[in-house]
């Protein structure tokens, strides 16, 4: 049946290496909002704050390999889509600030929020520059 849908062989073999990536990124977040919230035991998010500071790195340094190195596309989906993907959350780090606008905990949403973006920003402008400096075209 692939040497009909060659495409077919494609999607299932990207399906397979995001599924991939994405469990051991989910693997990996779940290790360090373990740690984090037994080395900063509060009510802010540190732990989804410092997996999407990491993941915001790591997107910087796959952006300047994909760019300058002749990778496979499988990379981009299995870190960028798969680990990447599953490590940090959109969707948690929403929720968070939901609720602590919900608790009245205005000044550590606000906190957070540009905390997040600021630093996130940051993080993969940092992943960038250093990758571009070990990687040369």
């Amino acid at each position: 049946m692939s040497a009909n849908y060659p495409f077919l062989m494609d999607v299932s073999l990207g399906l397979i290496y995001v599924f991939l990536g994405g469990g051991i990124g989910s693997v990996l977040r779940f290790s360090i909002e373990r740690w984090t919230g037994k080395a900063f035991p509060s009510s802010f998010p540190y732990s989804t704050l410092t997996v999407n500071l990491i993941g915001s790195f790591f997107i910087g340094v796959l952006f300047v390999c994909l760019d300058r190195l002749s990778l496979p596309s499988q990379y981009r989906l299995f870190i960028g889509t798969g680990l990447l993907g599953g490590f940090t959350t959109f969707s948690t780090f929403s929720l968070e600030n939901a609720l602590l606008i919900r608790n009245a905990s205005y000044q550590a949403a606000v906190v957070n929020i540009a905390t997040s973006i600021l630093l996130g920003l940051s993080f993969v402008i940092l992943g960038i520059y250093f990758a571009s400096l070990v990687i040369k075209k």
